[in-house]
């Protein structure tokens, strides 16, 4: 009967979770170690519900001694477990894919798995003498699982952004040059720094709402093979004006000769103003950034430090978050755009940042071998 019993468990294991099995030659090995080898939790019991196999893995999970296990009740283990998925298994026959493990093995401290399988042991004759049941993770799945909600928050949000974009620009647009006209006149009395407010009003406005169009279409871009340095290069001297403004050195150092790189160069220019920019705000008195350029492993990375304030823990945390913002006027939407712009171009983006020392955002891309085709 044991035999037996271990032959029809090793068959119903295998369906579970087959390649965790050599199936070549199962002989050589002894059941135990079949057990004792599976990266999951496996639980087995008999038809009186006696615990026949808690393996290795289960045990470390649970904490509970194997050898103090083999033998009991389940029910004398866990007194709480009258509703388990596994008795019912039992009792039914009825097989469980994907279930919490907690309706399947209700202990009171954290096990780690996060999903549970259960299968009723049948004899080739068809009589049912047990059931089992293997514990896993399911991290990825539940990563998986959220990403699937985020992205249809923000599907929802970039159809909103392209309904009323339409519906606001253009108003906007035209209350713009009118105001620009009054700014013109002058019969104002007085009445010019007003203007001056609602006119800057009207363009932090008009920045929110392009933005929303980014967020809307994040992945249409226009790429050509372009050279990294020509790209570092118009990007310094767009924001070398600003820099000594406010008294910062924009350094910029090419360690090599670099390859072309396949991207959207306006929209390149974008994500790099856009960190310049959060770099010289982190440095109201003055200070450096320095961007590097460098080739490792089939990937163009380039890498903005500051000397500025730094950002903490929470901040990094949701620095990629959309309308997550440090600043009185931001929209929280210039790093999140940033990161898609980057995604979309097969690269990564990653930020490291130490409190009053700094901090760098190192962008990596991959770098051009014919037109179109990327590492």
């Amino acid at each position: 009967m044991k035999d037996s019993f271990s032959q029809v468990i090793i068959k119903e294991a295998e369906e579970l979770n087959g390649e965790l099995l050599f199936k070549e030659d199962k002989t050589m090995f002894s059941p135990d170690s079949i057990w004792d080898s599976l990266p999951a939790g496996l639980l087995v019991i008999d038809r009186q519900a006696r615990i026949r196999i808690f393996n290795r893995q289960l045990a470390k999970r649970t904490g509970l001694p194997a050898e103090q296990m083999i033998g009991k009740r389940y029910q004398e283990i866990y007194p709480g477990s009258k509703q388990s998925k596994l008795l019912e298994t039992l009792h039914t026959g009825t097989a469980y894919d994907q279930i919490r493990a907690e309706e399947v093995l209700p202990v009171p401290h954290r096990t780690g798995f996060s999903t549970a399988s259960c299968r009723p042991i049948i004899t080739s004759s068809g009589s049912v003498v047990g059931a089992l049941a293997l514990f896993t993770e399911n991290a990825h799945l539940r990563e998986m699982q959220q990403a699937v909600m985020k992205a249809d928050r923000l599907a929802i949000m970039g159809q909103l952004a392209a309904q009323v974009v339409h519906e606001v620009k253009n108003p906007l647009t035209t209350v713009k040059g009118f105001l620009q006209l009054l700014k013109e006149s002058r019969n104002l009395s007085g009445q010019q720094e007003y203007l001056d407010i609602m006119l800057d009003a009207i363009d932090h406005a008009n920045h929110i709402i392009t933005d929303f169009l980014y967020l809307a279409r994040p992945g249409c871009s226009c790429r050509k093979t372009y050279s990294p340095e020509k790209l570092l290069s118009e990007v310094c001297l767009l924001m070398e004006s600003e820099a000594a403004l406010r008294n910062i050195t924009l350094a910029h150092v090419i360690s090599e000769v670099l390859p072309p790189v396949w991207i959207d160069p306006d929209q390149m220019k974008q994500v790099l103003v856009n960190i310049i920019k959060n770099s010289l705000e982190a440095m109201p008195e003055g200070g450096q950034v320095t961007i590097e350029t460098s080739c490792r492993a089939g990937e163009l990375l380039i890498t903005i430090s500051d000397t500025g304030t730094g950002m903490d823990q929470l901040v990094l945390e949701n620095i990629f978050e959309p309308f997550f913002t440090t600043k009185a006027s931001g929209s929280g939407l210039g790093m999140f755009i940033a990161k898609q712009i980057i995604h979309n171009h097969h690269g990564d983006i990653k930020v490291d940042s130490v409190p009053g020392k700094g901090t760098t955002v190192t962008i990596s891309l991959p770098i051009l071998h014919r037109k179109g085709e990327v590492s």
